[in-house]
């Protein structure tokens, strides 16, 4: 993606669930000195995890630019929290919603994005179906939008 100039370089992460996201950031950006240390420059995906672990993040520091929430678990209180934990940041983070229209989570993630609507919060929702078998065939599509969100 970075030789056809569709994105910027970039360092991805992955980190495990439940892993302290704000402690990983810190000591990552000291090992590295080419990355910037901002939340600016940070984005966060999660993949069929609980939506906690993203409000937890925006709570506790608001770490990231943008956030993107794929086949998102929670319940009806979980969304409402979410909705404030992004309201909280006035300029960040921008969210994209994905979920599968086959997907359990499909109402969850439907509610989150009339919540971030009405609330008048910059996201973008989608649901579709797989180019592939595999539930993550968009990741190209998640980062052109994270990576419009560090570079503006």
């Amino acid at each position: 993606m970075v030789d056809d100039n569709r994105t910027w370089p970039a360092l991805l992460c992955f980190v495990k669930t439940n892993a302290d996201l704000s402690a990983t950031i810190s000591y990552i950006e000291k090992q590295l000195s080419e990355i910037r240390s901002s939340q600016r420059m940070r984005a966060l995906i999660t993949l069929k995890d609980n939506i906690k672990e993203g409000i937890e993040a925006i709570q506790r520091e608001n770490l990231f630019t943008g956030i993107v929430c794929v086949n998102t678990i929670g319940d009806e209180s979980d969304a409402l929290n979410f909705i404030k934990a992004v309201n909280s940041h006035k300029r960040y983070p921008r969210c994209w919603i994905e979920v599968l229209p086959e997907s359990k989570e499909y109402g969850f993630s439907s509610n989150i994005h009339i919540l971030l609507k009405e609330s008048d919060l910059e996201h973008e929702f989608r649901s579709r179906k797989c180019k592939e078998t595999n539930a993550f065939s968009y990741w190209e599509d998640w980062i052109i939008y994270l990576n419009n969100r560090i570079h503006v």
